[in-house]
């Protein structure tokens, strides 16, 4: 039986129903490049392999499972998703050390989740704008971030050693991703925003514009338009 320190194969098991499978390729690859070990049925599974072994392995290899809740994840005869998500869910060490963090996309709603798994708190990816502040949220609820900051130290004493060619690179690639992050909030807020400008020579990796009308606004100001006094629709002066 594993114990609470052993050192997992994959640091998730992603579940998903066959439908969403481009979807979850997608996530998958960005949870890869984010340094996260991922189970992943259309990278792990094989012709002939023994499918139920094949799933039982993977889940024990892995210390979470995202579970990706949609309507056809629980559409009837779903039966692997569900056994996935039940497996973690039994009384005893895996379910402990091993959580399902489930998500949800396209337009799940909760009555179609099964009764057992709504109480487990959820990221609600179904807003497309709201992606990358819920896959950082997912990256936190791994607990890798604690585990990176272990070998920080040793990583960048490593670093040292690298040519400045090759540090300046990796310097590079950690000031895009602190971009794109500032970049996704000042979207959330609802300004415009442009990355990796030219201006008059001067390369711009970052630039925040006006703060753009949503449609609630728009729509409000289409109501005081039309309600103006004197040309409300059908208004004839007699």
């Amino acid at each position: 039986m594993p114990d609470q320190e052993q050192d997992f194969k994959y640091d998730l098991f992603l579940s998903h129903a066959s439908e969403d499978k481009v979807w979850c390729e997608m996530f998958a690859e960005r949870l890869r490049n984010a340094g996260v070990r991922v189970w992943f049925d259309g990278w792990e599974l094989q012709p002939g392999d023994n499918l139920l072994a094949r799933i039982n392995e993977g889940l024990k290899s892995s210390r979470k499972m995202v579970a990706v809740f949609s309507s056809d994840y629980f559409r009837d005869g779903k039966v692997w998703t569900r056994a996935e998500s039940y497996a973690l869910q039994a009384p005893d060490i895996l379910s402990k050390d091993r959580p399902v963090i489930p998500i949800w996309i396209k337009n799940i709603q909760e009555d179609e989740i099964e009764p057992t798994l709504r109480p487990i708190l959820y990221l609600d990816f179904r807003n497309d704008d709201d992606f990358e502040l819920r896959f950082r949220q997912l990256l936190e609820a791994l607990d890798l971030p604690r585990r990176e900051f272990a070998r920080e130290e040793e990583i960048e004493f490593r670093e040292h050693k690298l040519d400045p060619a090759e540090r300046g690179r990796r310097n590079y690639a950690r000031g895009n991703r602190f971009e794109d992050e500032i970049a996704t909030i000042y979207r959330l807020q609802g300004f415009e925003i442009k990355q990796n400008l030219q201006l008059n020579g001067f390369q711009i990796d970052l630039k925040v514009d006006r703060r753009l009308r949503s449609v609630a606004d728009r729509n409000l100001e289409g109501r005081r338009l039309v309600c103006a006094p004197g040309h409300a629709a059908g208004h004839h002066r007699r």
